[in-house]
């Protein structure tokens, strides 16, 4: 969990306050509640500004509405409000789009992989890891619009034998890491042969047999073995 210091983020304000009398006192205030007071500042009435006010101040996780007053002998002024919105940066997640298992094979030296990544903050880096090594780095991708993000597409390669591939997604907040895939490269044998037969009609050369006993759609049935076998 984060402590409420960690959770602040401190911000740095500058405004410049301009007044035909001497300055009394300026007040700085977030969502109206008095932070800071300054009392006779010493001014410049010979530049542009009268008084310029720096000041460095922490903001919470929310919209923060910012406001300086600066009282003369003529009375109160108030600046206009600045809204500042202040994110607290989370984890990254990682969702794969494909494949759609977490266990895959196949007889191809390459997998194709898709994920969605989302994050409330900019990501950094986008680190593809095969088998413990960093294969792939982007560097701080481009954000889209939309419900993803950051979209990822990579042709992942593989070596024979089980694969373990995953994403790393790095932000303010730390990395986050997707779920594993393994990933069984078999490569196949060319020598390898299937004799695959869709046999429809039987009883034309079995006389014993009706019709009945014919495969209608044998031959899509052996088309569809075909397939099957050279995945």
């Amino acid at each position: 969990p984060y402590s409420h210091q960690r959770l602040l983020l401190e911000i740095s304000l500058s405004a410049c306050i301009q007044s035909k009398s001497d300055i009394q006192k300026v007040e700085l205030y977030n969502n109206g509640s008095l932070l800071y007071t300054e009392t006779k500042p010493s001014t410049n009435k010979q530049g542009e500004c009268t008084f310029n006010f720096i000041r460095s101040i922490s903001v919470a996780p929310g919209t923060n509405q910012i406001k300086i007053s600066a009282t003369n002998a003529g009375g109160k002024t108030e600046s206009e409000i600045r809204n500042i919105t202040y994110t607290v940066p989370q984890l990254a997640s990682i969702k794969w789009k494909e494949p759609g298992t977490l266990q895959y094979s196949t007889g191809s030296g390459s997998l194709n992989i898709q994920a969605c990544i989302e994050s409330n903050s900019q990501l950094q880096a986008i680190d593809l890891v095969v088998n413990g090594v960093t294969v792939s780095s982007t560097p701080n991708p481009t954000r889209i619009a939309g419900e993803c993000p950051y979209f990822y597409m990579q042709a992942v390669p593989l070596t024979k034998g089980n694969n373990i591939v995953l994403l790393k997604a790095r932000n303010k907040a730390g990395e986050s890491l997707s779920q594993p895939i393994t990933a069984e490269y078999k490569s196949s044998n060319p020598y390898r042969f299937a004799l695959i037969l869709g046999n429809e009609d039987y009883s034309s050369y079995q006389t014993g047999l009706n019709s009945e006993s014919n495969v209608d759609f044998a031959k899509k049935d052996a088309q569809a073995f075909k397939e099957i076998c050279i995945k």
